[in-house]
């Protein structure tokens, strides 16, 4: 059965952390969860980001931090328009990586409530290209101590920053045993993996062992939002992308993404988005080449 995967981080007998270049074709990494704290930076690509039973598009610049245990995954778009490859920096350390009570020190406060924070995945709209090039030198640095210090200056830099958006406001995972934890790991990975097929409520309730009924209380419970409303999201967000990077017809898009009724779609999409579909195309390509 398809479920959020564990990944573990290879230590670094030389560092207290791990900082990786990851240039590929598309982004590869599953719908997946570790200890580590994540910050990761979009250097190129397109696509969707999952942070939790948030969906969001990303591009160049795009700066996350993913908290301890919060599923995550970079989805790179669909072959179209705007294809390229994809390339990110991704940072991770563990809490205890400098000493059980080193991020408990008076001078570690502002970085300290910062990792509280990213319990709920932060995303940060304008430092991505401000701290890109430090970000970068971060995984070329071959000096240990310079690494570390270059770390923890990022990290002051993100706590100081007053502009960002906090991805899963409603996550309470983190706060869940074990075993109820690997419960939402595996749906939330179900959702991101069918959300484009004739996805039933009766299939996710099996996935997470429950009976529907159960199952609508158990994941409203957790993340304040209806299954339903969270699998239409999904299949909008795939939509929306959809329509700015392909020439698709309306109708293509609207079965692609999930939805079985394009009247239905052109309503739902308007609701949310403030334009229909082709409204919204025509206005994104007169922004972009305007």
């Amino acid at each position: 059965m398809l479920k959020a995967a564990y990944e573990a981080v290879a230590p670094n007998a030389a560092s207290s952390f791990s900082v990786r270049t990851f240039a590929e074709e598309v982004f590869t990494a599953p719908y997946h969860y570790h200890p580590e704290y994540e910050l990761t930076l979009i250097v190129q690509g397109r696509g969707r980001r999952y942070v939790g039973s948030h969906v969001a598009e990303y591009g160049p610049g795009d700066l996350v931090l993913v908290g301890a245990q919060l599923p995550h995954c970079w989805k790179t778009a669909p072959a179209g328009l705007q294809r390229a490859a994809s390339v990110s920096v991704v940072a991770q350390f563990t809490h205890e990586c400098l000493g059980e009570v080193f991020f408990g020190k008076p001078e570690m406060h502002a970085i300290a409530q910062l990792l509280r924070r990213s319990a709920n995945g932060l995303h940060f709209p304008d430092a991505g290209q401000h701290l890109r090039p430090a970000l970068r030198q971060l995984g070329q640095e071959p000096d240990p101590f310079r690494r570390l210090q270059a770390l923890l200056g990022l990290l002051q830099a993100l706590a100081s920053t007053p502009h960002y958006e906090v991805l899963d406001a409603q996550q309470r995972v983190g706060t869940l045993a074990p075993a109820e934890r690997e419960r939402y790991h595996r749906v939330m990975a179900y959702l991101v993996e069918h959300f484009r097929g004739p996805l039933t409520l009766a299939q996710v309730a099996e996935v997470a062992h429950l009976t529907p009924n159960a199952f609508c209380k158990y994941f409203k419970n957790l993340t304040r939002r209806t299954f339903v409303e969270v699998m239409i999201e999904y299949r909008l967000q795939y939509a929306t992308q959809q329509l700015v990077s392909t020439n698709k017809a309306v109708a293509e898009i609207c079965y692609d993404s999930g939805f079985r009724d394009v009247s239905y779609f052109n309503k739902l999409f308007k609701a949310q988005r403030q334009h229909s579909p082709l409204q919204y195309r025509r206005a994104f390509q007169q922004a972009l080449y305007s």
